[in-house]
């Protein structure tokens, strides 16, 4: 009983298949939870020292919002000053914020007005100063 009786692109291909099930299910699971929630992207203006940040939020598996604020230090934590915009093509939420350069900025999302949630993606997590839960920090 040698090699030759092995069919290893048989093999192959159920091993590629079952690490994409795997990576799905992960993901899945991942988004279901919360911990996959949004993604941060970052542009540096030249002419002025500013940078602007687009939050993108995306709900959770199975999730529905009817309303999705950023709050925290850019906007003196004010829970109603800075909406996202629904974006129909992939049910994910959306806005550019204009932030000075060369400063750290704490920020959570406030989701239908009454619950709280991180950034996944943000540049580090610090805890509140309540002590009870932790504040998403963008660093620009």
């Amino acid at each position: 009983m040698g090699c030759k009786n092995f069919n290893f692109n048989k093999i192959y291909k159920h091993v590629y298949s079952l690490t994409l099930i795997i990576k799905n299910f992960v993901n899945f699971k991942l988004k279901r939870y919360g911990i996959i929630a949004m993604a941060i992207k970052k542009r540096y203006l030249k002419t002025k020292p500013i940078c602007k940040v687009t939050f993108k939020f995306e709900p959770p598996e199975g999730r529905v919002f009817h309303s999705v604020f950023i709050v925290g230090d850019f906007n003196d934590w004010d829970e109603h000053s800075h909406r996202l915009k629904k974006l129909v093509k992939d049910d994910t939420y959306s806005i550019v914020i204009d932030l000075e350069k060369g400063k750290e900025y704490q920020f959570r999302y406030l989701l239908d007005g009454k619950e709280w949630g991180n950034e996944p993606a943000a540049d580090k997590h610090v805890p509140t100063h309540f002590g009870d839960s932790e504040n998403s920090v963008v660093v620009v």
